[in-house]
């Protein structure tokens, strides 16, 4: 068995540049916000504690202060990480849909082809991706139409033909070619 010989590298990283690129780009402006915010908590939540109550007068030992500062820190780190997971994962499904929308109706359009069906063009929203691959399997449906008008064109005058005039083996060949031309349509 042939050994497999396509090996990942950086000019094959890139299937598809521009949704890879828009996708990591997304990915990195959610991250950087989520460690400005966890950052702002974290120093809101120091300087709160710091400056509130009973602490900045020196009453409280500096272990009651610390357990107080990571409790708090603890539980709004928490809070902005889940609200950031649950950003991100509705954003990651909206901008998969752009790809994912495109690659399922290929799928049923190819389906359909291959049950010897001419389906209708491919019709994308406006920020899907494969626009270019949609345009290109649309000319390929254009030419299956035009190539089956053509064939129902050529039965039709085949029809007309006054095959009963013609010599009876001929004729039967005739509608034997005319059966099969008809099966292909």
């Amino acid at each position: 068995m042939p050994k497999y010989q396509h090996k990942r590298s950086v000019k094959t990283l890139l299937i598809d540049p521009q949704m890879q690129k828009e996708y990591t780009f997304l990915m990195v402006i959610i991250l950087f916000i989520s460690a400005i915010v966890i950052s702002v908590l974290v120093n809101w939540t120091i300087r709160d504690t710091m400056m509130s109550g009973p602490y900045r007068l020196g009453k409280i030992s500096p272990y009651e202060v610390m357990s107080s500062i990571n409790y708090l820190i603890t539980v709004r780190v928490t809070i902005a990480l889940l609200v950031t997971i649950v950003v991100s994962a509705f954003l990651s499904i909206k901008f998969l849909h752009r790809v994912g929308g495109p690659i399922y109706r290929f799928r049923v359009t190819l389906k359909q082809i291959a049950k010897g069906q001419i389906p209708s063009n491919i019709k994308l929203r406006t920020n899907d991706f494969y626009k270019d691959i949609a345009d290109e399997i649309n000319k390929v449906l254009e030419l299956m139409r035009s190539k089956k008008e053509k064939k129902d064109q050529i039965v039709l005058e085949i029809q007309k033909l006054p095959l009963g005039q013609l010599p009876p083996e001929t004729s039967q060949s005739m509608k034997q070619l005319l059966d099969k031309l008809k099966q292909e349509c």
